[in-house]
């Protein structure tokens, strides 16, 4: 499903920065920077690969590449995740604070842009994917678009391309997080969004030059071996994946209880249909909460032979086989649904932002969303049920666009892989 090999595959000792998020935690991340590293790799077999994150240590383990610090370009323990921002007058109070002590942090650090400079100048090109890129709602301004416009600011004055792709604008609110994060795109070669409303904010704000819009580069990932050899059975089964409030919550609100209720509902009357209920999560650290808490929710009401099953999906690798396995998938996390639809399976997606309804009708399944805010169980069981009757053309329908999707990412790997190719030229031409 990645990119064929191009004209430029001659140039084989390519060092590139993948500044991203890298945490194992969240399964969407960790497809996107997989994703990326395996097309880039089909174009550059001995490509050299550094993880540029708030969790070096992570970036380690789950990808098996050197990784330094977003923060100051160091290899050392992991940076504390920032937390996300209140609406409340002392959560906005606390969240000033925190600024300004952040601004004495990093004048604090004076070898701070000497060691990204020095990390900066190592690259042959840096490429921003992922996740939160352009948002400043975890840890405000300070956190992660200051640390963005330090590194593409570096790069430039390195002459350095940088390559923005696949990135989405989901919550930036501030007007300095505004300044870092527009100016920051503005300075890269090749800018590569998800969606149309990212575009037309960036239009706004002043980018000009290449700016185009397409699918999730998750969507380049390589599907894993779906056990052709396990039987098939005729029983049907729906795999669905709660996200937890803190996704875009502070604290649990009544619309979110009435959420998990809903889930919990159409997942009991489902199982009583007969249909096998799979409980799985696409973020590690609070989703499985969920996953585990409605698990037992579930058995307590259907009885302990229910047709209920709670699957442990902490990689990427077994999301995929879970959903693979699935004749529906129900879901709220954005990249639960896009690594879903990769297997190709039907969706039904209960939105609690506009990327996922977006998403939807991109995939023409627009038919298929319900609001996490006002969603009903019963709406939401024959939803599943419409899903599950129609699941062969909707799957029919999900290949087709596909293979449009992989066709016209494979277009954008080869516009990063230019920038190397015109940046050695451009060396050759000096010398």
């Amino acid at each position: 499903m990645g990119a064929g090999p191009s004209r430029h595959s001659e140039l084989q000792r390519v060092r590139v920065g993948l500044l991203g998020a890298y945490h194992s935690r969240n399964l969407g991340d960790t497809a996107i920077q997989a994703a990326v590293m395996a097309n880039l790799r089909n174009h550059w077999r001995d490509a050299e690969f550094l993880g540029i994150s708030w969790d070096p240590q992570d970036a380690r383990r789950c990808h098996g590449i050197d990784s330094v610090s977003l923060l100051d370009a160091t290899d050392g323990a992991p940076i504390e995740e920032p937390e996300r921002a209140t609406g409340s007058r002392l959560g906005d109070w606390m969240r000033r604070v925190a600024e300004r002590l952040a601004v004495k942090q990093v004048l604090a650090r004076p070898g701070q842009l000497r060691r990204i400079s020095a990390v900066v100048g190592s690259l042959d090109l840096l490429v921003i994917s992922g996740g939160g890129q352009l948002d400043d709602f975890w840890g405000g301004p300070w956190s992660h678009p200051h640390a963005l416009f330090t590194w593409v600011a570096l790069a430039r004055l390195h002459r350095v391309p940088i390559a923005v792709f696949g990135v989405g604008i989901d919550d930036i609110s501030t007007r300095l997080g505004r300044l870092f994060a527009f100016v920051a795109m503005r300075l890269a070669q090749e800018r590569y969004v998800r969606d149309g409303v990212t575009l037309d904010i960036l239009r706004r704000a002043g980018v000009r030059g290449p700016l185009r819009v397409g699918p999730d580069p998750a969507f380049s990932l390589q599907l894993p071996d779906p056990h052709p050899h396990e039987p098939a059975s005729d029983q049907r089964s729906v795999l669905v994946c709660p996200i937890a409030h803190r996704a875009w919550l502070t604290a649990p609100t009544h619309e979110y209880a009435a959420y998990l209720d809903a889930l919990g509902t159409a997942c009991v009357r489902l199982a009583e249909d007969g249909v096998q209920v799979r409980l799985a999560y696409s973020q590690t650290a609070n989703d499985r909460r969920v996953v585990d808490s409605m698990g037992e929710t579930l058995r307590a009401r259907l009885g302990s032979h229910a047709q209920v099953n709670v699957e442990h999906t902490d990689t990427v690798a077994a999301f995929l086989r879970a959903a693979q396995q699935a004749d529906v998938v129900v879901g709220s996390r954005l990249h639960a649904l896009i690594l879903a639809a990769l297997a190709a399976r039907p969706l039904v997606a209960v939105s609690y932002a506009r990327k996922v309804e977006q998403l939807m009708t991109d995939l023409e399944l627009g038919d298929y969303v319900l609001d996490v805010n006002s969603v009903q169980p019963e709406a939401l069981t024959q939803l599943v049920r419409r899903a599950i009757a129609e699941r062969d053309v909707l799957s029919l329908r999900l290949h087709s666009i596909l293979a449009r999707y992989q066709k016209e990412l494979a277009a954008e790997y080869l516009n990063v892989v230019a920038l190397v190719a015109e940046r050695r030229v451009s060396q050759r031409s000096r010398t």
